[in-house]
């Protein structure tokens, strides 16, 4: 049922990827689409390009032998080791 709109769901999701699935069935509902919500975000849950994950900046920094032996001391006394 989905198949007719294909075309156009997937030039849309080229063109702009973060356009919800709400959004689209929107549209193609303008166009005459008379289906679900379901049908067109699992069509777009295989259309849509993937996300690289997110990933959290890691943070470096030099300790001094003091500095480490402080906080080895620190975690020990916490139960963190």
């Amino acid at each position: 049922m989905i198949d007719p709109f294909e075309g156009f769901l997937r030039e849309r999701v080229l063109a702009f990827p973060d356009l919800s699935g709400a959004r689209l069935l929107r549209e193609i509902r303008a166009m005459g689409y008379e289906g679900s919500y379901t049908a067109v975000t699992d069509f777009l849950r295989d259309v849509r390009p993937s996300k690289p994950p997110k990933t959290r900046p890691v943070r470096k920094f030099k300790l001094t032998r003091s500095d480490a032996k402080n906080l080895l001391i620190i975690g020990l006394r916490q139960g963190r080791w």
